[in-house]
């Protein structure tokens, strides 16, 4: 059974920029690399608050070669060492700041 307070779809969401923002900085954060696992989960939600983003973006007027961009990063993945991790995570972090300021724009 469903409940009542989910969205019958992505689209239903509303973007928070707030929260991608605050995503986007924990992710591009200069110092060591986090562990693993905080790069997992960091990933995780860059790539939500990505998908989320693309359709607006791309409604906005965003260039269709950052689009193509950001859809390729998103086939990506982390890798299995630290380093390829942190900088697909630090990419996607990229592509969400980018989104976000076409979707911003275009309102």
């Amino acid at each position: 059974m469903r409940s009542a307070s989910l969205p019958e779809s992505a689209d239903a969401l509303p973007v928070d920029p707030d929260t991608i923002r605050a995503t986007i900085g924990r992710a591009l954060i200069e110092g060591p690399a986090p562990r693993y696992a905080t790069l997992e989960e960091l990933e995780g939600l860059l790539r939500g608050h990505v998908q989320l983003l693309l359709p607006e973006a791309q409604e906005a007027g965003a260039p269709r070669n950052l689009l193509a961009s950001v859809r390729v990063h998103l086939k990506e993945g982390m890798g299995e060492g630290l380093v390829s991790a942190r900088v697909h995570v630090r990419q996607l972090a990229h592509d969400a700041r980018a989104l976000l300021r076409h979707v911003e724009a275009g309102r």
